[in-house]
């Protein structure tokens, strides 16, 4: 069936995928809680095994070089969720830190709220509503990555450049 597959028989790559698949998702399923992302995962192992195949040499066990497949997408994807985590837990801190906590608001000077109204209103148009959004309106990062067709990572980097450029505006004036 491997080599019916190499030659691009698709219905012997499908016998391989059926005789294969539980180990597949078993593998994941023993790793992960979510069961669509032990199903995404699962298919993308088999997408990429595919396009490998005419790389499989036999040398060792199709499964084993499968469960190999397996253990570099479970890599990719922890990596890049612990990152999208860390990188997430690291702006809203900075949020945080900058800006307070609600009970913060209570002693917030006058002449500092007019300042920032000024520092905003000098921020591109985009920048404008952007802050206005998350920090006025209490829009959440995801939503507005939603709403402007970005992602999450992108947005919050924005959000933090432009804190930060609004911390310089106020520390200048």
């Amino acid at each position: 069936m491997i080599n019916k597959s190499k030659e691009g028989d698709h219905d012997a790559y499908r016998l391989i995928i059926r005789e294969t698949s539980p180990s597949v998702r078993a593998f994941f399923a023993s790793r992960l809680n979510d069961f669509h992302t032990v199903e995404d995962l699962s298919q993308t192992v088999f997408v990429s095994a595919f396009k490998s195949l005419p790389s499989y040499s036999g040398k060792a066990s199709f499964r084993g070089w499968l469960l190999r497949i397996c253990r570099n997408k479970l890599m990719d994807h922890l990596r890049k969720q612990y990152s999208q985590s860390n990188l997430k837990v690291a702006y809203e801190n900075e949020i945080h830190n900058t800006l307070g906590s609600h009970g913060a608001f209570e002693n917030i000077n006058v002449e500092k709220v007019e300042i920032l109204k000024k520092c905003i209103q000098k921020l591109p148009d985009a920048a404008k509503e952007l802050v206005k959004a998350r920090y006025f309106n209490f829009e959440s990062v995801t939503n507005l990555a939603k709403r402007l067709t970005s992602s999450e990572n992108a947005i919050s980097s924005k959000l933090f450049r432009l804190k930060g450029k609004l911390k310089t505006c106020m520390e200048s004036s």
